[in-house]
């Protein structure tokens, strides 16, 4: 099967972000390397059936304001519209069809 694979990134508006690696107040920040594989497998509750992987939330990765996923998409799938009212989405296509 074909697929597309893609890199979700959701993030919310945060005044005063910081870069990787840059002190915040006391706290120093590191940047994160996730693997291909690593990640946490969910399914998601609007499409029941249809799985990602978190690679960057809260819970993987300490992250405060930015949430990282990819799914492998078959060709002719869509993503359905949707709102993040207060939270900015990126989406990037990884790779294409082949052929």
């Amino acid at each position: 099967m074909r697929t597309v694979s893609l890199v979700l990134g959701v993030c919310a508006i945060a005044a005063g972000a910081s870069s990787m690696g840059q002190e915040v107040g006391a706290a120093k920040v590191t940047g994160l390397i996730v693997s291909q594989k690593d990640g946490e497998r969910r399914e998601f509750r609007t499409r029941p059936g249809t799985y990602f992987t978190l690679k960057l939330d809260p819970k993987n990765g300490n992250s405060k304001h930015m949430v990282v996923m990819t799914e492998d998409m078959a060709l002719g799938d869509r993503i359905p519209t949707h709102r993040h009212p207060n939270a900015d989405e990126l989406i990037i296509i990884h790779t294409g069809p082949l052929g």
